[in-house]
C-alpha cells in the first residue's frame, strides 16, 4: 500500500523546471486543475493551440535539460477488446537524444534493507533505484490510479508515480533513438490512458525529443479518433449539409417572394443567412478537419479552431436573432427600451466570448480530466447565465404578445419563437448537466449531437417563421383586423410600437 503523496516517505519530490521548458511544453505540463480563468486570454491563445488542437492523438516535443521533471503529454480513450486475443490499441513511443546510464542492481530478490531491487511490474515496473531513470507513465481511469494520481500531482515523487501507475516503461539510458509499441487491452469498458513522461534525476548530454502516437485498432478508419470522438467525423458532415440545404431552401423560398428585394428589405432575414452561413462553413471545416486525420493521423489545427470560431458566432447571431423576433426592431429605436437595449447587446456580445472560450476548453485535446467541464469556471458560469437571461425575456415578450393576440397565424408564429429559444438557450446546458450521469467516454459524443441538433432545429423554426411568404401571410392577417403591419420602424423614425408582433419586421 502506497502512503499519502503529500507525505512522501520515499525519494524527492520533483519540480517542475518549466524556466528550462520550451514555450510550446507549459501546457502540457500544468498540474491538472489549472484552467484559463479569463476568456479573452482562450481567444487570444486559439493561434498558439492551432498546431496542437489539430492532432488526432499525436504528440510531439521536446524535454527539459535534464534534473527532476514531469510532462503530462495527454489523455487518449482506448476501446476495449471484446474479442479474446485482440487488441484493443496501440501506442507508439519513440525518444531521440541521449542522456547517460547509470548501474542499477536489476537482480531478482531482496536487498539488504530489505526491499526489492527490481520488478518486471507494479510497484517499480522494472529497477527499483529509480535515480538517473526516465518513464512513460500510464494512468488509466480506476479510481485508485489517475484519480488519487492527480489530485496530489505537484507531491508526488518518482517512487509514488510508479506506485499510482497502470503501466510504466523505463529506460534507464538513451543514445540515439528509443523505440517500443505498447499493445493495449481493456477488457470490460472503453478507458481512459493518461500520459506523463517523468524524469527523476537523468543528466541530458543531447536534448531528448519525443513522440508519441496512440491509434484504435479495432475501428477500422476511425482508428485514428479515441472512443469519444467516435462519430465527429459523420456529424459535422451531416450538420454542414443540413445547414446548407437549410440555406438553399431559404434563399429559394426569398427568392420566389412578390418583391425582388426579398431579402435586402428584411434584416432579420438577413441575420437568418448569416447564421445559417456560419454554420455551414464552420461544420465544413470541422469535418474538413476530421478527414484530414482519418487519413494522416494530423488534423488542420488551423481549420478546427477556424470551425469552432464560426460556429460560436453562428450561436450568438442566433441568439440575437432569437431576441430581436421575439422584441421587435422597438428594443433598438425606442427610447424606453434602452436598459433593455444595453442588457442585450452585452449578454449577446459576452455570450460569444464566453463559448467561444468554453468551446475551445472542453475540446482541448490535452484535458487532464476524463470527465466534460464545459460549463466549469468563468466562462462556463458567464455562458450559463446569459443563457437564461436571454431565454427568460425572449420567452416573456413571446409570451405576452401570444396572450393579447386574436390571429391564429401570430399565434401559431410566437408559439414556435417560444420552442426555438427553449431548444437554442436551455437543452444545451440542461444536457451538460445530465452528462455526468453518463459513461466518461460517451458524454461527448451526446453533447456535440445535442449541441448540433438543437442549433440546426431553432434555425430551421425561424427560417419557417421568417420566410417571406409567411410573413406577408401575417401581415394580410393583421391589416382584415384593422390593426397595425408588422413592425419595422416608420420612415419619420419616430419608435415603434408596444412589444410584440407590431414591433416586427415587415416584408
Amino acid at each position: 500500500e502506497l502512503p499519502l503523496p503529500p507525505r512522501c516517505s520515499r525519494g524527492r519530490a520533483r519540480a517542475h523546471v518549466r524556466q528550462r521548458r520550451p514555450a510550446s511544453l507549459e501546457r502540457q505540463a500544468a498540474p491538472p486543475g489549472k484552467r484559463m480563468r479569463h476568456g479573452v486570454k482562450a481567444v487570444l491563445a486559439a493561434g498558439a493551440l492551432a498546431p496542437r488542437l489539430g492532432r488526432a492523438w499525436r504528440a510531439s516535443g521536446v524535454l527539459p535539460d535534464g534534473g527532476d521533471f514531469t510532462v503530462y503529454v495527454g489523455r487518449f480513450c482506448f476501446d476495449s477488446d471484446r474479442v479474446a486475443g485482440k487488441d484493443a490499441g496501440s501506442l507508439e513511443f519513440r525518444l531521440r537524444g541521449r542522456f547517460a546510464s547509470k548501474d542499477h542492481d536489476t537482480a531478482d530478490g531482496l536487498a539488504a534493507e530489505g526491499v526489492a531491487r527490481h520488478t518486471y511490474g507494479p510497484p517499480c515496473f522494472g529497477p527499483c533505484e529509480t535515480e538517473g531513470n526516465l518513464y512513460l507513465v500510464v494512468f488509466d481511469d480506476k479510481a485508485d490510479h489517475w484519480p488519487l494520481a492527480s489530485s496530489h500531482w505537484n507531491e508526488l515523487t518518482c517512487d509514488n508515480m510508479l506506485g499510482y501507475a497502470s503501466y510504466a516503461l523505463p529506460v534507464t539510458g538513451l543514445d540515439g533513438v528509443f523505440s517500443r509499441t505498447i499493445l493495449t487491452h481493456e477488457r470490460a469498458n472503453p478507458s481512459f490512458w493518461h500520459l506523463a513522461l517523468v524524469g527523476c534525476g537523468i543528466e541530458v548530454e543531447v536534448p531528448i525529443s519525443y513522440d508519441l502516437h496512440a491509434q484504435n485498432r479495432r475501428q477500422g478508419w476511425q482508428r485514428e479518433f479515441g472512443v469519444d470522438e467516435r462519430g465527429a467525423l459523420q456529424l459535422q458532415h451531416l450538420a454542414a449539409l443540413l445547414f446548407l440545404l437549410a440555406g438553399v431552401g431559404l434563399w429559394r423560398a426569398s427568392r420566389r417572394a412578390t418583391s425582388a428585394e426579398a431579402v435586402r428589405t428584411r434584416p432579420l432575414l438577413r441575420l437568418l443567412f448569416l447564421t445559417v452561413s456560419f454554420s455551414t462553413a464552420g461544420g465544413a471545416c470541422l469535418a474538413l478537419h476530421y478527414d484530414v486525420v482519418a487519413i494522416t493521423g494530423a488534423g488542420l489545427g488551423a481549420c478546427r479552431v477556424l470551425g469552432r470560431v464560426l460556429v460560436s458566432a453562428a450561436r450568438g447571431i442566433l441568439a440575437l436573432l432569437l431576441v430581436l423576433t421575439a422584441r421587435g426592431w422597438a428594443i433598438f429605436y425606442s427610447p424606453q427600451e434602452g436598459a433593455r437595449r444595453r442588457l442585450a447587446m452585452f449578454a449577446i456580445a459576452a455570450g460569444i466570448l464566453a463559448r467561444f472560450a468554453c468551446d475551445l476548453r472542453s475540446s482541448e485535446l490535452h484535458d487532464q480530466g476524463s470527465s466534460l467541464h464545459v460549463y466549469d469556471g468563468g466562462p462556463g458560469w458567464a455562458v450559463l447565465a446569459l443563457d437564461l437571461l436571454l431565454f427568460a425575456e425572449a420567452w416573456r415578450s413571446t409570451a405576452d404578445t401570444y396572450r393579447h393576440e386574436t390571429s391564429d397565424d401570430v399565434r401559431l408564429f410566437n408559439a414556435m419563437l417560444c420552442f426555438a429559444s427553449l431548444l437554442s438557450f436551455v437543452i444545451p446546458p440542461a444536457a451538460c448537466a445530465m452528462a455526468p450521469a453518463a459513461p466518461p467516454w460517451v458524454q461527448a459524443k451526446y453533447l456535440s449531437r445535442t449541441e448540433v441538433a438543437s442549433r440546426f432545429l431553432s434555425t430551421l423554426l425561424l427560417c419557417v417563421c421568417l420566410r417571406p411568404s409567411r410573413l406577408d401571410a401575417m401581415v394580410n392577417a393583421r391589416l382584415e383586423e384593422g390593426l397595425e403591419t408588422l413592425g419595422e420602424p416608420p420612415d419619420d423614425g419616430a419608435p415603434g410600437g408596444d412589444s410584440g408582433a407590431s414591433d416586427r419586421e415587415a416584408p
